[in-house]
């Protein structure tokens, strides 16, 4: 017996998995920068302030803050001023605001994001074969309304985002186990970038 034939269900991880980021973050930020006037900040630093900004939100406020009520908007706010902060750029309200709004905007859409070529055949495969798919991640709720479906990866019949649900990665082998023992599937596989 092959081992397709015993599989029941396969998740599948977002971001390094099925997408990827275009271009570079300081892409994004220079763009949103220049929108309100302002010099591109440097990529490097922007880079390594966005690594440390989200490092410190994601350990203070994990699950994009949903354990403390934190809106999405007021975390990602709260990010991308730090990773400007720690990059050396302190903007005034008035204009970070602005700059927040271009950036915050952009990675709403399907803009940033390219769709491996493999991603959507081997998606209609696994369903050809009978294997349930879903999608497991630590991802905030846009990826799932907005920026899969613009993608074309809106046919998927499971899926789980943390923040909803309020597991961080560490633990999320554990909610794919609860999910599969509560729907009664035996065999599963979880496919991820790292």
């Amino acid at each position: 017996m092959s081992i397709l034939s015993r599989l029941r269900c396969v998740t599948i991880d977002v971001t390094g998995t099925l997408i990827a980021y275009k271009g570079e973050l300081g892409d994004y930020y220079c763009m949103a920068a220049k929108s309100v006037g302002l010099p591109c900040p440097d990529y490097k630093r922007m880079h390594e302030g966005f690594k440390s900004a989200y490092t410190d939100m994601a350990k203070h406020y994990p699950c994009f803050g949903h354990a403390a009520k934190m809106p999405n908007i007021v975390w990602w706010k709260s990010c991308v001023r730090d990773s400007f902060v720690k990059a050396g750029y302190d903007y005034d309200e008035e204009t970070f605001e602005k700059v927040f709004r271009r950036i915050y905007s952009t990675f709403g859409s399907s803009a940033p994001y390219t769709l491996f070529p493999d991603s959507q055949p081997f998606l209609r495969w696994l369903r050809k074969e009978g294997v349930t798919v879903g999608i497991v991640s630590d991802a905030e709720y846009r990826y799932k309304d907005v920026i899969l479906p613009a993608l074309g990866l809106n046919q998927v019949y499971l899926s789980v985002f943390s923040p909803r649900v309020f597991v961080s990665l560490p633990v999320r082998n554990s909610v794919v186990t609860s999910l599969v023992e509560k729907l009664e599937w035996y065999r599963a596989v979880a496919v991820e970038d790292r």
